[in-house]
């Protein structure tokens, strides 16, 4: 993916992708640090901004993608990284709590048992016919 850089982002600007990542940067900088890096139109190209947040070492959170297509602002996936840094699960208990009750597995097994039990009673004679049992 070809894009330029940009010094400057708007907060209710479009975006297409937000990333942060652990990266060492050149010398005059210490360690490993993460860099959140905004993707976002410029003149019918895509154009990239990048910020440095801090040591490494200071975030706990893995590094991470969020693709946004466009539908989302800049300051939206600001909001969303740094709530996901924060340790906001964005509903995964609830998600964890509805497989727990979902029978769809169960479902999908049971179907598939039915049609094995199906195909066990026909018998084929020749091709495009056949006995049903």
């Amino acid at each position: 993916m070809l894009e330029v850089a940009t010094i400057a982002i708007r907060l209710d600007e479009p975006a297409y992708f937000l990333q942060e990542r652990n990266v060492v940067l050149p010398p005059h900088h210490r360690g490993v640090q993460r860099v959140q890096r905004i993707i976002v139109n410029r003149n019918d190209r895509l154009a990239s901004y990048e910020e440095i947040l801090g040591d490494a070492n200071q975030f706990r959170a893995p590094e991470i993608d969020i693709p946004s297509y466009w539908a989302h602002t800049v300051g939206e996936l600001r909001d969303i990284a740094e709530r996901y840094r924060l340790g906001d699960d964005f509903g995964a208990s609830f998600l964890a709590e509805k497989a727990t009750s979902s029978t769809l597995v169960r479902d999908i097994i049971t179907e598939a048992e039915q049609r094995q039990q199906w195909k066990a009673r026909r018998s084929q004679f020749g091709p495009k016919s056949f006995t049903q049992r």
